[in-house]
């Protein structure tokens, strides 16, 4: 049996102010090649099909066009689970729409999809809570599958009871209870999940994944993930991770894109798993995926410098860092935009390397005469008599509303 896996699509994610969606749908063009080439009997899509909640129409047209042409119109099982960027309620509510092609959804922890059998030969012969079993055309035998769908409290809400809150034991319990359906008997058994699993950390491109485990879940502990397996197929993290210090594969797919430039430069795969018969060691390739624009960090130490950094990569997104002894004009900020469509940030650093320091700031300088000094410096013009009388009176409010508050204070102290 062949298994391709794959996660963390992310359909509809924009970069600044660039959609991604016509990369997206190259990279998944691409992806459906390698399928068609490799021919696996089941593909595993761990989570986060989508970049919102709520995805636009273009995402979700080219996530129905992908997957119909995935499964062959149902002559391939695909098993998809709902990620902490999925609505569970939308990704389930396609799922009537799919079946008939061979395309199962998980959109919550304890999701039990019902039997049926389709014409091309694929069937569930049975399920559970998180649990379901198939019977593929191809293969000899039944491929029994945990479904780790992304869990939090609200997502597991009708797991929980008073004598237990803890989302961690109520997967483990789960998964556990579930395990036993399966337990000895002939047959290949995966896990697919989403979510941070103990053993892992979020990198840096990560930190929208960080803020949503650290609101609203925990980290899982690996020995949580029955030990009766042959394969786990994971989401979540963006990069192509493998756990060594367990006796089965247990594996971060990672994203098909770059989609942060703390992922620049990163190499982005699918994970082919063939097993020869049941209880055999998998073998595992890493498929490299090849479309998508690289995000490039450029550093550069003065304008000129990053105009002819930025002529060298047309074809990429840049995040572009300049390190300047002197501020930089607009006009000179323009001229980097026209040369390059891709930039998507430009980050600013003084160099006060050969910078000197006459004599200390006169501390005895008013606010007021600041202000002049300052506005001379930014326009080139002293201010005129009104525009200083005007921030005299808005300081003098300021100070007028921090004495008032601080009256307040101490008549409640």
């Amino acid at each position: 049996m062949k298994i391709l896996h794959t996660a963390d699509w992310h359909l509809g994610k924009w970069l600044g102010s660039i959609s991604r969606l016509p990369e997206q749908k190259e990279v998944l063009e691409e992806l459906c090649s390698i399928v068609e080439q490799e021919t696996p009997d089941i593909v595993l899509i761990a989570g986060d099909i989508y970049d919102q909640i709520n995805p636009p129409v273009e995402a979700v047209y080219l996530l129905h066009q992908t997957l119909m042409k995935m499964s062959a119109n149902g002559k391939r099982a695909i098993i998809i689970i709902a990620g902490n960027h999925d609505s569970p309620e939308r990704i389930e509510a396609i799922e009537p729409l799919l079946f008939e092609s061979g395309i199962i959804v998980a959109g919550w922890p304890y999701s039990s999809p019902a039997c049926y059998s389709i014409p091309s030969g694929i069937s569930i012969i049975s399920s559970g809570q998180g649990f379901v079993e198939l019977q593929l055309p191809n293969c000899k035998y039944p491929v029994r599958i945990l479904l780790g769908a992304y869990a939090n409290t609200l997502r597991c809400t009708p797991l929980l009871s008073p004598e237990n809150q803890d989302i961690q034991l109520i997967l483990k319990n789960l998964w556990n209870n579930t395990k036993s359906l399966f337990q000895n008997k002939e047959g290949f058994n995966l896990f697919i999940g989403h979510g941070l699993f103990m053993g892992s950390t979020i990198p840096e491109e990560d930190e929208g994944e960080r803020s949503v485990m650290v609101g609203g879940a925990q980290a899982i502990p690996l020995s949580y993930i029955p030990e009766c397996l042959d394969y786990a197929a994971l989401g979540h993290i963006h990069k192509p991770l493998k756990f060594d210090s367990v006796s089965f594969p247990i594996v971060y797919s990672g994203s098909p894109l770059c989609y942060s430039m703390a992922e620049a430069g990163q190499k982005k795969h699918i994970v082919m798993a063939e097993f020869v018969s049941p209880g055999e060691t998998a073998v595992l390739q890493y498929i490299e995926l090849s479309k998508g624009k690289p995000l490039l960090k450029i550093y550069a130490h003065s304008v000129q410098d990053a105009l002819n950094r930025l002529s060298t990569c047309q074809d990429s997104y840049v995040e572009l860092h300049l390190i300047l002894s002197n501020h930089m004009s607009i006009e000179e900020k323009n001229s980097l935009y026209e040369a390059h469509d891709g930039i998507i940030d430009i980050l600013l650093k003084m160099d006060m390397s050969n910078a000197v320091i006459e004599s200390m700031p006169d501390m005895t300088i008013s606010i007021s005469e600041l202000f002049k000094s300052f506005y001379k410096d930014k326009k080139g013009i002293d201010p005129s008599f009104e525009m200083v009388q005007l921030f005299n009176e808005v300081l003098n409010n300021t100070n007028n509303q921090i004495e008032l508050s601080s009256g307040e204070i101490k008549d409640e102290a």
